[in-house]
């Protein structure tokens, strides 16, 4: 809770509401808990609201101002509005398509749309861009396991990522599931266990 407080005072209301979320199945019933998820969800709405109209203005202003427009494009991805953020990252992709942190953003704006055919593109040009970046092979990962169409793929993928980053839990998780349904619950225990 005093790393919560903390990220408050630091007006890092994401961070803050992540942990909330971490938080959330061993203290949700508590009046503390309660208190504090409503001051931070509060407090974040606000704060995004308030940054979406300001870079808005910033964009109105000066088209060109790529940083007003992607951080226009994160708040509104912050605020579920993925169809904004979206349009906003492609935009910007059309001006300088060889920014792979942003095609990265624009595949989990894809993804989180549930649109995995995109997102799968997406990930797979950033793999070959970088083949060992943890986040992209994460991605890709995650993807192709939703997608359910090349598990052996997917599989060696989430190793992948185990290989660079052996605590990775949502590697962790993603190989625990693919080991569950290929029935190879011996393996699957065993990372559940180191989780």
């Amino acid at each position: 809770f005093k790393l919560i407080g903390d990220l408050i005072s630091a007006t890092r209301y994401e961070e803050a509401y992540i942990q909330l979320e971490i938080l959330s199945p061993k203290f949700s019933d508590q009046q503390r808990f309660k208190d504090i998820w409503f001051k931070v969800t509060t407090l974040r709405k606000s704060y995004y609201t308030d940054r979406i109209r300001f870079y808005e203005e910033q964009l109105s202003k000066d088209p060109s101002n790529k940083e007003a427009l992607l951080e226009l494009a994160k708040y509104y991805s912050y605020t579920n509005n993925y169809t904004l953020s979206g349009s906003l990252y492609k935009s910007y992709l059309s001006k300088y398509p060889n920014d792979q942190a942003v095609r990265y953003k624009l595949a989990q704006i894809l993804m989180w749309q549930n649109n995995l055919c995109d997102a799968s593109e997406m990930a797979n040009e950033l793999l070959k861009s970088s083949p060992d970046n943890k986040d992209y092979l994460l991605l890709a990962a995650q993807i192709n396991y939703w997608l359910d169409e090349d598990l052996v793929y997917a599989q060696s993928l989430f190793e992948k990522v185990l290989v660079v980053d052996p605590k990775n839990i949502d590697a962790m998780f993603g190989l625990a599931n693919l080991y569950v349904r290929s029935n190879n619950l011996i393996e699957a225990e065993k990372l559940v266990n180191e989780i």
